[in-house]
């Protein structure tokens, strides 16, 4: 054994469970190897306690991994839903449009064949398609009639943006309170490794824009924190570690 070995040896024998499992921690983030007399000189009494924390960071680290897939999966799946509003909703616009070209512009003398033909494409417009906006306007009282096929399925819609914005940012919440309270074990060191908090920051910044999206359709609503099951579902996971 050198100098320096006998050294780092004396270091180790005076750590305590937690400062080894801290550094293990900081090894892990900047992608080195961690030191071996961490373990090596650990005494007996504090090989649960290290041990559980190193599971508190594989749970944190790779047993949330499928969550966080799934949750990046289902805010893609929000974003293509409101893609498929915005093209209702130009489609709403196309034919509002179209007939109001008809209503003013077709109606001098001679302009009779040119507004049958418009008549036609307006009515092959509007048969089946919305006739009403896609988008949300407050306090709008108008009676547009019978909802189409379309209308109602554009309502189904919201109603499934705004449940799903809801519900993602609560499983990303409960995610975030989890990895808060694992910290605690560490003395405030945040377990996430770099790579997975990058995964949460994307994830809350992508869902903070689709719910600002959302809200044109569907009007304002207001993001909720986690609930107990929320909270409880991500912490059996961690655990399962």
């Amino acid at each position: 054994m050198t100098s320096k070995d006998r050294r780092l040896s004396k270091v180790s024998s005076v750590l305590s469970a937690e400062e080894r499992a801290l550094l293990v921690l900081k090894a892990w983030k900047e992608k080195k190897e961690e030191d071996p007399f961490l373990r090596t000189s650990m005494p007996v009494e504090q090989v649960d306690e290290f041990n559980l924390l190193i599971r508190l960071m594989n749970g944190v680290n790779y047993s949330l991994v499928p969550m966080l897939v799934q949750l990046e999966a289902q805010i893609e799946m929000l974003s293509l839903r409101l893609g498929w509003l915005a093209t209702i909703g130009l489609w709403h616009v196309y034919a509002s449009q179209l007939a109001d070209y008809i209503r003013f512009e077709t109606k001098e003398p001679g302009a009779q064949c040119r507004r049958k033909e418009l008549e036609g494409r307006a009515l092959e417009a509007y048969r089946g398609g919305p006739t009403r906006p896609v988008v949300h306007f407050d306090g709008a009282d108008m009676d547009f009639g019978e909802p189409s096929e379309i209308d109602k399925l554009v309502e189904m819609y919201r109603d499934i943006l705004r449940s799903g914005v809801l519900e993602q940012w609560r499983t990303l919440g409960a995610v975030n309170a989890v990895v808060a309270e694992a910290a605690e074990e560490f003395d405030g060191e945040d377990p996430a490794l770099p790579e997975m908090r990058q995964v949460l920051d994307q994830c809350k910044e992508k869902l903070m824009e689709t719910h600002m999206e959302t809200q044109r359709y569907t009007g304002p609503f207001e993001l909720e924190e986690p609930n107990n099951d929320d909270l409880e579902r991500v912490r059996e996971i961690v655990e399962q570690a």
